[in-house]
């Protein structure tokens, strides 16, 4: 998912703290994500295989997770914690919603799809 590589982006924003980078997302700077992406996207990763014991899905996951912490970025509050920690309680959240609504179509218990129904 990484939209620019790491030595296109100028030093000065590799450099910013977390707080800097979130701020830099709201202001439409893409590359402050792929910073953030950069720092957390194997942890995020992590979160995810091991909630859905899947690595495609968690790869999936992953993306749709920065995905939405680019939209969302305007919901962090520096206040109430990190945002590493706002971050990985998303990610925790996000991700197993995602498990929850692929058990429902009977992803996980690999049962044919018309017991589903049952």
């Amino acid at each position: 998912m990484i939209l620019t590589s790491m030595s296109d982006i100028s030093p000065a924003i590799r450099t910013m703290t977390d707080s800097e980078l979130i701020a830099a997302v709201c202001d439409g700077r893409s590359e402050a994500l792929d910073i953030l992406f950069h720092r957390y996207a194997r942890l995020v990763h992590r979160i995810a295989a091991d909630i859905l014991k899947d690595r495609a899905e968690a790869e999936d996951s992953t993306q749709e997770i920065f995905l939405e912490i680019y939209r969302k970025a305007h919901l962090y509050d520096p206040a109430r914690g990190s945002v590493k920690g706002w971050l990985l309680q998303y990610a925790y959240r996000r991700t197993l919603r995602r498990r929850v609504s692929l058990g429902r179509r009977a992803a996980y218990r690999a049962e044919p799809i018309e017991n589903a129904a049952e």
